[in-house]
């Protein structure tokens, strides 16, 4: 577990918001995430690297939620949703 990661775990801790699991798209310049509120995709900025973003949602009924943290994606969730994180 990279230190970046193990930060982003500690972060999501502190406030109390989910793990996303992202892939990294646009030459690296965003994050692509399923949002575990919506279920929809969003992009964030990946400046400052993996860590705490707020979510997207135009609903409502997701403004009281406390965003998510981003974590790189495992192997795993790549296979899983192999094309749902191409750019």
């Amino acid at each position: 577990m990279s230190s970046d990661e193990k930060m982003s775990r500690w972060e999501a801790m502190e406030k109390k918001s989910p793990l996303v699991e992202g892939v990294l798209v646009n030459n690296g310049t965003q994050w692509k995430i399923f949002c575990p509120h919506c279920g929809n995709t969003h992009h964030h900025g990946a400046g400052g690297g993996a860590g705490h973003r707020v979510q997207h949602c135009s609903q409502k009924r997701y403004s009281n939620r406390k965003g998510y943290t981003i974590i790189p994606a495992s192997d795993w969730v790549r296979e899983k949703h192999e094309g749902k994180f191409d750019e």
